[in-house]
């Protein structure tokens, strides 16, 4: 099946439909490689193509699986989920023949009038297996390899080496480890030997010798509290996109360059790791502090939903999750940079004239008569 990711040749950039620029001597990034074909890595192959053609980028996805099969009845996707699978191109997934329904009957997408792109979102249920094979279509199969066990990672200056268990190995430019809590990137990352832990600690680190990161249960497994495992994995492949997309662009300037360096490559993965870190420890803090909660034991059935009305009522505010915008928190990362970058321009420029005016006071002592000199150092 042809991919709907975009026309050959022309691919989106800013607002902007680019053509492939020709490849430069300094070219670097030019083969990324997926690990697991999961919904978090399907999206982040999504996300990437969107600048392949600009770059000329090779895009790899290795899955251990036999076969491509997304297990687990349902997921459920909240309305900044649902707005991110629409900015990712994936418009199957949003047709209300794909979720599921309550008695009501109620739709879950609901636009504002038809002449406009304007969307509101509820939060919606899906089958898994419908979203997985929504975001499928849109990948090329050629570039999804199949029965790909991965056993380590080397990675260096030079790129990042898989390795796998039928004995063959893949060289690429950099890692995303989408492949969970199976990950198996143990070379190529930190780590220690823990038990199963479906609600385990996020990652401390996220980018690991500045050529492999991670997404979704990978960094941070949550065990789907909150229903935000659609979402977080969504987040994290468009915040991964817009990362690169900035250091293609500059702040919005047209892609002039078609070429990302080792530079960009680190520069992209730290602005990613920036963007999403804050929002998942988040996360992970609420489900830590549940899981230290006690159990209380009720009464009737009526005592029981009369408590159960009242946690409702009191229960936290969920909408920092909920509507969490990945746009707005990747721009308050760039402008923590833009202003960190202009106080250290600032602090090095009041530096060289310090260091200047020293040397040129200096070197007028160094000619000048004692008299002079006291004058000087009034």
């Amino acid at each position: 099946m042809e991919s709907r990711l975009g026309r050959v040749g022309e691919l989106y950039c800013g607002k902007q439909l680019l053509k492939p620029m020709a490849a430069t001597p300094d070219h670097k990034l030019s083969k990324v490689l997926i690990a697991g074909a999961g919904i978090a890595g399907l999206a982040t192959m999504i996300s990437l193509s969107r600048i392949a053609a600009i770059l000329d980028l090779e895009i790899q996805l290795y899955e251990q699986a036999p076969e491509l099969l997304e297990i687990g009845a349902s997921i459920a996707l909240s309305p900044n989920g649902m707005r991110t699978l629409e900015k990712l191109g994936v418009h199957d997934a949003l047709s209300d023949d794909f979720v599921f329904k309550g008695p009501s009957g109620i739709l879950q997408i609901v636009r504002s009038s038809q002449s406009t792109p304007t969307a509101t979102f509820l939060t919606t249920r899906f089958h898994r297996g419908h979203l997985h094979a929504a975001l499928l279509e849109h990948v090329p199969r050629q570039y999804i390899h199949l029965s790909k066990k991965l056993l380590h990672a080397d990675a260096d200056g030079n790129g990042v080496v898989l390795h796998f268990e039928d004995g063959t190995t893949v060289h690429g430019d950099i890692l995303v480890g989408a492949d969970g809590l199976n990950r198996a990137l143990t070379e190529a990352t930190p780590y220690t030997n823990l038990y199963p832990n479906f609600a385990g600690d996020a990652s401390s680190t996220w980018v690991f010798k500045d050529r492999v990161t991670l997404v979704r249960d990978a960094a941070h497994a949550h065990e789907g509290a909150f229903a935000a495992v659609g979402p977080m994995a969504l987040g994290d492949a468009f915040a991964l996109w817009l990362a690169f997309r900035y250091i293609l662009t500059r702040a919005g300037q047209p892609c002039s360059k078609g070429y990302i360096g080792i530079e960009g490559i680190k520069k992209a993965l730290e602005l990613y790791k920036r963007t999403r870190k804050p929002h998942t420890h988040h996360l992970l803090e609420i489900v830590h502090a549940q899981l230290n909660t006690k159990l209380v034991a009720r009464g009737s059935e009526d005592e029981e939903d009369e408590e159960w009305i009242n946690r409702m009522k009191g229960g936290p505010d969920t909408e920092w999750l909920s509507e969490h915008d990945v746009e707005k928190a990747f721009a308050h990362v760039v402008r923590q940079e833009d202003e960190r970058v202009q106080a250290l321009t600032v602090s090095r420029t009041l530096l060289f004239h310090y260091f200047w005016l020293a040397f040129h006071v200096k070197t007028l002592m160094q000619h000048s008569s004692p008299v002079e000199n006291t004058a000087l150092m009034r």
